[in-house]
């Protein structure tokens, strides 16, 4: 499961813990979590996947100076930003975008406007989750 967000939010703020109880939520339920690598909402997931003992993937891009956070397990580095979008997409089974963010809303209507048909296994996906965690509330 891609995860799209921002990574702006620290540790302790709500859309860095929401991040990371969804990374543990994933993990739990056996998906691998793959996000852009780097901090804020990305770290998140990453460290909440880790934390329920889930797999993590971190797409990075050289055009940026940094590498992926230290919850990452395997992080892919590409050379452009494009081609790390590119590799988002083809790793993932499906994707979820945390709302706040205009930038992660554009790169994940950029992967699905690549791949339409990811859409609807992403929407299965989110949709199946949904209902457990509806069930757990």
């Amino acid at each position: 499961m891609t995860v799209f967000g921002s990574s702006r939010p620290k540790e302790g703020e709500a859309e860095y813990e929401e991040a990371r109880e969804l990374g543990r939520f994933l993990a739990r339920r056996g998906l691998a979590v793959c996000s852009g690598g780097f901090g804020g909402v990305m770290e998140g997931v990453s460290r909440g996947a880790k934390e329920a003992g889930g797999k993590t993937y971190g797409v990075t891009a050289e055009f940026f100076k940094w590498h992926a956070n230290q919850w990452v397990d395997t992080e892919v580095r590409m050379k452009t930003w494009e081609e790390r979008l590119f590799e988002l997409i083809r790793l993932a089974d499906g994707f979820a975008v945390k709302p706040h963010d205009l930038k992660a809303r554009v790169e994940a209507a950029f992967d699905v406007s690549a791949d339409p048909a990811r859409l609807k296994t992403s929407l299965g996906v989110l949709s199946a989750l949904v209902d457990e965690a509806a069930a757990l509330a």
